[in-house]
């Protein structure tokens, strides 16, 4: 399945205005610097879900490895638990949910650096 992300560039969590637009679908969070990590892998609503982690002061402490990053991509609701499990799949989240008892939907996934 070919998903559309948000942008190949880095978009910075705290700098994203979640009020201007309306997509159902996956996020990745993760953060920059020496030795960047994808911090969460999630979905919904995204401009909800990015509003709530960007309160979370779990999500925030991983500040202090350098800037909190994310893309998303709209997904079709009866396919977002598989496409979640694939990019679970992909990268180690630095905070993971339990896993997902679905079968993996394969996706082209964002290029987000090239140490991940």
């Amino acid at each position: 399945m070919h998903l559309s992300w948000t942008t190949c560039e880095w978009l910075s969590l705290s700098e994203i205005e979640c009020s201007r637009f309306d997509v159902f679908g996956v996020y990745i969070i993760w953060h920059g610097g020496p030795v960047p990590r994808v911090i969460y892998i999630g979905h919904g609503n995204i401009a909800q879900r990015l509003k709530a982690h960007g309160d979370d002061p779990i999500i925030l402490a991983y500040r202090v490895y350098g800037e909190l990053l994310v893309t998303w991509a709209g997904v079709p609701i009866e396919k977002i638990d598989g496409v979640e499990k694939y990019l679970r799949s992909r990268w180690p989240e630095l905070i993971r949910d339990e896993l997902l008892d679905v079968a993996p939907i394969v996706v082209n996934v964002p290029i987000l650096t090239a140490a991940l």
